[in-house]
């Protein structure tokens, strides 16, 4: 696995010389990560792992040795196919799900091995699940009722979370009179009112239409700025992350395969599956020419590597974005491995294409398009 180092949001694959023994808040000694550090206020994830066993008995690795930091404030994103392990990860920072082995860490405190409903963590899931036979405004007050909270503090903090979310008009109607939309920002609400550290979103914009979807996702970057917390949301649709995010993990078999900024993830694909993961891209077979351009179908194209070590002639796969014509490799290049007969193979390539339509931030300051 091949994954970029940036200077906050570092997947750290697993080796010896990445990892020390050190003793728990309990005198126990577990492996960590050296290179992950605890941010204040921050979420650290510090080499997690869960297993489950499939229907056939095999052992299916959800996550497998992930360590993640993940900054206050901002807007992370859990980017990849069904299956991948993103979903188990958000479950099991939430507490749905029980880590096998690793941590994970709010600021100082250990939250992995605490109880779900005493996590400062909310989650919003797919089906919003608000309460059918409770108005707008006693859906987004439940959860402090539940911490029996003072009456007055109930009523203004509900009518915060409504002016929030801009529906202070329809507190007294119940769930089934609302758009899709409005039962989105409700049950954000709920989840928001009891002031998380950590807003947990798992494909909570998918039954949408996308019309709506596109207005949600300026509405929940907007909330996330306005609030100051931790957004991470788990989505399969590449448009809806790199619109959103301040940083994606896209991930594949259980491991972040690169962490970056939406531009990084774009421009300078770390190897081959999240090249073609990410936006459109064709892949081609291509052979060096000299130390700086390739051929590609008998034609000539540069290239912004240094070619001069490898062969004339040398095998290698390229992509390319559709209309484009001069080809970049993505990551600066590097070789993810050697073919036979000294051919390399794994190389993706992100291409400029001015012709492409690239991603649309989703800026509460002007509208999506």
């Amino acid at each position: 696995m091949t994954t970029t180092q940036s200077p906050v949001h570092d997947a750290i694959p697993s080796s010896s010389a990445a990892e020390s023994h050190q003793p728990d808040d309990n005198g126990v000694h577990i492996s960590r990560d050296r290179n992950v550090e605890r941010r204040e206020n921050g979420l650290t994830i510090n080499r997690a792992r869960k297993t489950f066993r499939s229907a056939e008995g095999k052992l299916v690795h959800a996550i497998d040795d992930v360590s993640l930091n993940i900054e206050a404030g901002e807007f992370f994103v859990l980017l990849g196919p069904s299956g991948c392990g993103k979903t188990t990860l958000l479950r099991s920072i939430g507490g749905l799900e029980t880590l096998d082995a690793g941590e994970i860490y709010l600021g100082d405190q250990r939250i992995d091995e605490m109880p779900p409903y005493e996590r400062p963590v909310n989650t919003v899931f797919q089906s919003y699940a608000l309460f059918p036979n409770m108005t707008v405004e006693q859906n987004i007050a439940f959860g402090l009722e539940m911490e029996k909270k003072p009456k007055d503090y109930i009523k203004r903090k509900t009518q915060e979370m409504l002016d929030l979310v801009h529906l202070s008009d329809i507190g007294k109607r119940l769930p089934s009179q609302l758009s899709g939309g409005q039962q989105q920002r409700v049950a954000l609400a709920r989840s928001l009112a009891k002031s998380p550290k950590v807003l947990l979103l798992d494909e909570s914009l998918s039954a949408l239409d996308f019309k709506l979807r596109r207005q949600m996702q300026v509405e929940l970057k907007r909330l996330q700025r306005e609030t100051g917390i931790i957004f991470i949301f788990v989505t399969h649709d590449q448009e809806e992350a790199l619109s959103m995010a301040d940083h994606i993990a896209v991930f594949s078999k259980g491991k972040p395969e690169q962490v970056g900024t939406p531009e990084e993830i774009y421009d300078k694909p770390a190897n081959r599956f999240v090249a073609d993961f990410i936006g459109d891209i064709n892949f081609l077979d291509a052979s060096v020419h000299d130390a700086g351009s390739v051929e590609v179908e008998g034609k000539i194209l540069p290239v912004a590597q240094d070619l001069s070590g490898y062969a004339k002639g040398g095998g290698r796969e390229r992509g390319r974005a559709p209309g484009t014509h001069h080809a970049r490799p993505c990551g600066g290049g590097r070789p993810a491995g050697h073919g036979r007969n000294g051919h390399l193979h794994g190389f993706g390539c992100a291409l400029p294409c001015p012709s492409r339509r690239r991603y649309a931030r989703a800026d509460p300051r002007q509208p999506a398009i």
